[in-house]
């Protein structure tokens, strides 16, 4: 649709790719979205040259322009008129860098001198220029380095400052941290989920330097360790638990889940129903098929059937193989992954018939089918390999029983484990 609305605004289009150029400035479906709904409605964009509209217009009119394109217009800045990339916005209008920064300024003079060289907010949000900076005549790195030194960690100012330049090289930043610390003293002892993002990476780079009892903050919500990027309820959280905090019921299948998109007209979807969506397929560079994308590289991407495991040096087993996560220290092979998932499968079938119940046995088929599907992409890399004919025949008893009462798994459970313990692995690997 896009394209037939450039061509009809600028003749001199018919002769370029447009769709070829559509792809290489915008890489996800939501801004192509976006673009198509203004386009739709205001096709006059396009050569009016006025700044309104999402700045999508500005980037496809440049790069058609960039083309070839003889009519199109780029759209001038709101403020001084000039054909610049317009990354602000003000009245209603876009604007250049230049103008927001402007404005920017003239909304801030400084709280002491009336000043309109904007350079920072002090500690109560209020605006300072050039010659009355919110940090004074002080060094905040210098001051916060005094101030992990002066506590029980072990490290001295110099090492400390030096971790804190590495971490935070501005000196707003090093403000911020230093005034969070002030306010929250226990920051760096395991409550740093409520400070900045960036206590984190220092508490981590002082452990690095020999510092003693510095806690790196966990998620306040999952307990791990990671990156706390997000905010939830006040604090900083990881992005799966900052995701948990969207539910809505999702328009496709009526479930209440996280919220992994929207349609059209805004309704939430979940992730699941997103990528179901036909929408959001696109065809994979290796079989053409539309599908969803699992893996980009330079041809566009690969769907899951058509990605290939990296091989590297497993670091359970040792054997050179295709592994998961080959581009960390641990790689892992799909026979070591699959035998530390089925240990609780066979946990489960091991177990008394009583503790059995309805929900485990689906979860145990469950693991069994994903299993299946990660062994036919590793038969498809080594066809050398062949499942046991035994372990093999086994497979349709264990799914069929799998949906039968308590009581008459005892069979399969026996079965299963009279067979050789070589039999046992092979029958984890195919099935």
């Amino acid at each position: 649709m896009i394209s037939e609305i450039v061509r009809l605004a600028d003749p001199a289009c018919e002769r370029i790719d447009v769709a070829a150029v559509l792809r290489a400035v915008f890489r996800q479906r939501p801004q192509l979205r976006t673009l198509a709904e203004v386009l739709q409605t205001r096709p006059d964009l396009l050569t009016s040259g006025r700044p309104e509209g999402p700045r999508a217009i500005e980037r496809l009119v440049r790069a058609l322009r960039e083309a070839g394109a003889e009519q199109l217009a780029l759209p001038r800045c709101g403020d001084c008129g000039r054909e610049r990339p317009l990354t602000g916005l003000g009245d209603g209008a876009r604007i250049c860098s230049a103008c927001s920064n402007r404005r920017l300024v003239r909304a801030n003079p400084c709280v002491i001198c009336g000043s309109t060289t904007f350079v920072g907010r002090d500690r109560f949000g209020r605006p300072r220029c050039r010659a009355h900076p919110p940090w004074g005549a002080t060094d905040p790195a210098q001051e916060l380095a005094k101030l992990i030194a002066a506590g029980p960690f072990g490290v001295s100012p110099a090492t400390a400052q030096q971790a804190i330049r590495s971490v935070e090289p501005t000196r707003p930043g090093q403000l911020r941290l230093l005034w969070a610390l002030e306010d929250v003293p226990g920051l760096l002892t395991g409550r740093g989920a409520e400070g900045p993002p960036k206590i984190s990476a220092l508490a981590q780079t002082l452990i690095d330097r020999g510092a003693r009892g510095v806690v790196v903050p966990l998620c306040p919500f999952c307990q791990r360790s990671t990156d706390l990027k997000q905010r939830r309820d006040g604090l900083r959280c990881c992005e799966p638990c900052r995701c948990d905090s969207k539910i809505a019921t999702c328009v496709a299948c009526g479930r209440v889940r996280p919220i992994g998109g929207r349609r059209f007209d805004g309704q939430p979807v979940c992730g699941t129903c997103r990528q179901h969506d036909p929408f959001n397929h696109r065809p994979c560079s290796v079989c053409g098929e539309m599908r969803l994308r699992n893996s980009r590289t330079d041809d566009g991407g690969v769907c899951a059937a058509c990605r290939e495991i990296p091989t590297a040096l497993c670091g359970s087993c040792g054997a050179r193989r295709p592994c998961y996560f080959a581009a960390t220290d641990a790689p892992k092979c799909l026979p070591c992954s699959q035998g530390a998932q089925g240990s609780r499968v066979r946990q489960l079938w091991q177990a008394p018939a009583c503790q059995q119940s309805h929900r485990g046995r689906r979860a145990a088929v469950r693991k069994l089918r994903q299993q299946a599907q990660a062994v036919r992409r590793l038969r498809r890399d080594l066809p050398h390999q062949r499942p046991d004919p035994r372990g093999r025949a086994l497979v349709p008893d264990l799914l069929g029983q799998a949906s039968c009462r308590p009581s008459s798994l005892h069979p399969v459970r026996v079965r299963r484990t009279a067979l050789p313990a070589r039999t046992v692995r092979r029958l984890r690997t195919c099935c």
